[in-house]
């Protein structure tokens, strides 16, 4: 269920994402708090370790955007791109490792691709949600849990 719940909100965060370059901390804690719900009611029902590796994962790759976004040239790796990739460990678990590396692959390979195509620079910044949200869905499909 928090998956669901994870990959909706994940649509939503990247349309707001594509259409201002802003993903909004209000909806940002609407999707943290509802997994963070479906997550206390697995764990009350037997799910407890599953429950924790949920949070373990959100928490890693949540320092691992962190660190990314310290050593990034400034606005190249956002606070909201950081929330995200924690949201996604959050809501798929250990599927979010896979779906977090998905979406940065995808991104760059469109980086490069627009950079080939159009002769746009490298160092043009783009919205990185839609593909951490096609990420999510992608390992989403291919784990099958």
């Amino acid at each position: 269920m928090a998956k669901g719940v994870t990959l909706a909100s994940l649509g939503v965060l990247a349309l707001e994402d594509l259409r201002t370059r802003v993903v909004p901390d209000r909806l940002v804690s609407v999707a943290y708090t509802s997994t963070l719900v479906l997550l206390a009611m697995l764990a009350v029902t037997g799910g407890a370790g599953e429950a924790l590796g949920h949070v373990v994962a959100g928490a890693l790759l949540f320092a691992v955007g962190a660190a990314v976004a310290l050593v990034s040239r400034e606005g190249a790796f956002g606070g909201g791109d950081v929330k995200v990739m924690g949201l996604i460990g959050l809501g798929l678990g250990g599927v979010g490792i896979l779906a977090v590396a998905a979406g940065q692959l995808m991104a760059g390979l469109y980086v490069v691709g627009r950079y080939v195509v159009a002769r746009v620079p490298l160092r043009d910044p783009i919205p990185l949600v839609p593909f951490l949200a096609l990420g999510a869905s992608l390992a989403v499909a291919v784990a099958g849990r």
